[in-house]
Formats: structure tokens, C-alpha cells, sequence
């Protein structure tokens, strides 16, 4: 597993960076992070609501012309670094305008990274693309929990500045690498009923908020631990809900995360004891990164499939309002002293049993089956390809068409060890392992072509 990973990581190493530090900029500071914990005091829920809502509509609107600029995103972050390092002296005013613009600007960088990652990406490597990267947003906020208490506030809000530099820096070595900076904005494609997609979405992360708000505070009397096993089992979890996503299909993984959540909260309604805050906190975290690393592929397949760009990062932006509103719902029934256990566990039950009724109207996005034979014209075409010698491609056609090597030998005229040979090469040059993954590959490039 860990091989493919890396494989993974030196192909795509800025794609996966940008994605994994500007996503560890946001979970460390403006979406209940530990840094604004630390700074921000009794009002970090209030300043994490509104950087939510911040991000909510940075994903969704469509990329400015003024932002396409190389320098924009470098300009924005001088001006915003003065504010930011300044945030734990600062009035609330200041503070609500801090972590706006910085959320704005987190938000801008992801919507520019799914426009791009959306021409780059196949389909059949997406959940390991986008859990590679969550796991390194993971173990950004496990490094930060851990140390948080050792470390003064003005140095706290140092790391959301390296981060955010970092993100830029590498959004930009993307741009660079694939040769695209400028982004269609006005892209058309096969209208789609969008609104359920978001409707599933907003339901899905409406647990989400109200997990992160809501049950995280009733782990105060573990704090002494929490810190080190808070996001431990996400940090596994997510590899493997990777590995999940791109073998069985999105639609298993999701059902998997919700089964773990659900024995999470089932053990949460329970009388608090050690023993039960670690079977929560387990399956909490692990349901989460399988349901997190579906929401990202699943809106990523949808926008692909429909020819309509926006809707990867729209799709994310589903997702942040449903978590806003999720939190907002916890802080309310906390007012109004209802935050009883038990009514938390029902109420964060009943979205995500109502987005696997959803689910079941909504297509598995991961296989692209074709039916027609593959031909040496149909390859040709591919940019992806282009790394392979002609007869490479020719071995290539055969390995698509499902052909043995046997076949491959008699067919071409070539020894089985020459063909073994240019097999090892084409599956060195493109970053995968076997004969399923390859045709899985050439199916998602063709599909994209189309």
C-alpha cells in the first residue's frame, strides 16, 4: 500500500502538496483548529462558523481573471501577513476580518487546485490522490495538537503563514509543470439535476459540523490524551479508504464510513468511561476519513463525468455548508441545554441514514466500462501515452483488450521476455501496477477524451 502511495506522491507530488497544506492550514486554524483555540479563546466557535461560511464561498464561485494572475495569491498573502500575526492582540472585528480573508484565500487556492487536478487526475487513482493528501492535512493537525500547549500564541499563528506560503508556492509549481494557468471559466457540458448532488452533500457533512461542534467538547475530561489519539485513526483510516475508493468503488466506501460512525455514536450515547471515549474516538475518526475521501472523489467523478468543472469545487462547497450548519445546530442545542448525549447521537444519525437513501439514486462513478475493442488510433490520441515508444502502445492495445502475453507474443512476433520487458516499462512510465489498473487508466483517459 505504501508503495503505491509514493509511486503516487513523486507523479503528482505538487498536486498532492497544494491539496495537503492548504487543507492542514484550515483544520489547524479557522475550522475549529487547535490554533484558534489557542488564540481566538471563548469566541473561536463564532470565528469558525464564519470562516466556514468564508470557504463556502470561495469553492463556489468560478475563478476571477484578476486571480489567474501569477502574483495574485503572493500580493494576497502580504497584505493579509501583518493581520495574521497580529491575531491573539487583536479586537474581535479584527479578528473576524483576519480569519475571513484567510479562509477566502485557503478557499481560492483549493477551487483553482480542483479546476486543475480535474484535467490532470484519471479517474481510477482519485481516492488515493485525494487521501494522500488528506493524510498529510492529518498529520499537520496531529503534530499540532501534540505540541499546542508548549507553545506561545504568537508562534501558534506563525504555522497557518507557512502553510498558506506553502500552498501558494506549490499551486503555482503545478500551474508551471502542466502548463495550464489560465482556467475556462465558462465551461458547458450534460445539465445535471446538481441541486441533489449538493442536497446529499449538505446532509452527509450536517454530521460532520455537528460531530466537530457538538461531541468533540464532551471529550474535555480526556484532553490529557486526546491530544495524542485525537486524529490518530484518521491518519490510518485515510490510506486505506484510498486504496478502498479506487478498488471496490466510491458508493462502499461511503457505506463503510457510516457503519464505523454509527458504532461511534452508538457508543457515545453511552455512560462516559475510558473505555468508551476510545471506541468513539476510533470509529469516529475512521468513519470520517472514509466519508471525507468519498465526498472529494465523488463530487470529482460527477464533474467529470458531466463535462462541468465547477461542480468539484461547488461539490466541496456543499460540503463546508453542511458542516457549517451542522455546527450551528450543536451550538443551538447547546443554549437551550439540550445537549444531552443521547439527543446528539440522534441527531447526527439521522443525516447521514438519510444520505444513504440518497445514495442509492446516485450512480457507482469509479468504473468507466467500455465495450468496443481499444485501437492503436484510440491510444494514439492520448496525451497521457505520449511517454511510451510505438511499440510499447502496441503492447499497450493488447493489455487494454485484455489479451494474455501469450497472445501478445504470437500476435506481435516478440519473445514472452521482450514482452514482459515492454510491460515492466509501460507500467513503470505511467505509475501503475497491473493489468486491471492499466485498462482502468486508458478507460478514464478515453472517457475524458470523448
Amino acid at each position: 500500500m505504501i508503495s503505491v502511495y509514493i509511486k503516487l506522491i513523486k507523479k503528482y507530488l505538487f498536486l498532492i502538496l497544494t491539496l495537503g497544506l492548504a487543507y492542514g492550514a484550515t483544520i489547524v486554524f479557522t475550522f475549529w483548529g487547535p490554533i484558534l483555540n489557542a488564540t481566538a479563546g471563548n469566541s473561536a466557535p463564532l470565528l469558525s462558523i464564519i470562516a466556514v461560511t468564508a470557504h463556502v464561498l470561495g469553492f463556489y464561485l468560478k475563478p476571477f481573471k484578476l486571480e489567474q494572475h501569477r502574483a495574485y495569491f503572493a500580493i494576497y498573502l502580504i497584505v493579509l501577513t501583518p493581520l495574521l500575526l497580529s491575531f491573539n492582540t487583536t479586537g474581535l472585528y479584527l479578528k473576524i476580518l483576519t480569519v475571513v480573508l484567510y479562509a477566502f484565500l485557503i478557499a481560492r487556492i483549493g477551487c483553482f487546485w480542483a479546476y486543475r487536478a480535474n484535467r490532470v487526475i484519471p479517474n481510477h487513482i482519485r481516492g488515493k490522490i485525494i487521501s494522500a493528501s488528506l493524510f498529510i492535512s492529518f498529520v499537520i493537525l496531529y503534530l499540532v495538537n501534540m505540541s499546542i500547549p508548549a507553545l506561545p500564541g504568537p508562534v501558534c499563528l506563525i504555522l497557518p503563514l507557512v502553510l498558506s506560503i506553502l500552498a501558494v508556492v506549490c499551486i503555482k509549481k503545478a500551474c508551471r509543470k502542466y502548463d495550464y494557468y489560465y482556467i475556462k471559466s465558462n465551461e458547458t457540458g450534460k445539465k445535471v439535476p446538481s441541486f441533489f448532488l449538493f442536497a446529499f452533500l449538505i446532509i452527509v457533512y450536517i454530521a460532520g459540523g455537528f460531530s466537530y461542534a457538538g461531541i468533540y467538547p464532551s471529550f474535555v475530561r480526556y484532553a490529557h490524551i486526546d491530544r495524542f489519539y485525537n486524529v490518530l485513526f484518521y491518519i490510518i483510516s485515510i490510506l486505506i479508504g484510498g486504496i478502498i475508493l479506487d478498488t471496490y468503488g466510491r458508493k462502499i466506501t461511503f457505506t463503510l464510513g457510516v457503519a464505523c460512525l454509527g458504532i461511534s455514536f452508538t457508543f457515545f450515547i453511552m455512560p462516559q468511561s475510558i473505555l468508551t471515549y476510545l471506541i468513539t474516538q476510533t470509529f469516529l475518526q475512521a468513519g470520517w476519513a472514509f466519508v471525507n475521501s468519498f465526498g472529494w472523489s465523488f463530487s470529482w467523478d460527477i464533474a467529470e463525468q458531466t463535462k462541468r468543472s465547477e461542480l468539484f469545487p461547488r461539490g466541496i462547497s456543499a460540503m463546508l455548508l453542511g458542516a457549517s450548519l451542522g455546527a450551528v445546530l450543536a451550538h443551538v442545542l447547546s443554549r437551550y441545554q439540550l445537549s444531552h448525549s443521547s439527543v446528539y447521537g440522534l441527531v447526527t444519525f439521522i443525516p447521514l441514514f438519510l444520505a444513504i437513501v440518497f445514495l442509492v439514486y446516485f450512480p457507482e462513478t469509479l468504473r468507466l466500462n467500455r465495450t468496443d475493442p481499444i485501437s492503436i488510433k484510440h491510444l494514439s490520441q492520448l496525451n497521457e501515452l505520449n511517454l511510451l515508444t510505438p511499440r510499447e502502445l502496441e503492447v499497450c492495445v493488447y493489455l487494454a483488450n485484455g489479451s494474455s502475453t501469450k497472445h501478445i507474443c504470437s500476435s506481435l512476433y516478440i519473445s514472452e521476455n521482450t514482452v514482459k520487458t515492454h510491460i515492466r516499462n509501460i507500467y513503470s512510465k505511467l505509475s501503475i501496477s497491473s493489468r486491471h489498473e492499466l485498462r482502468e487508466f486508458i478507460n478514464s483517459c478515453l472517457t475524458k477524451l470523448i
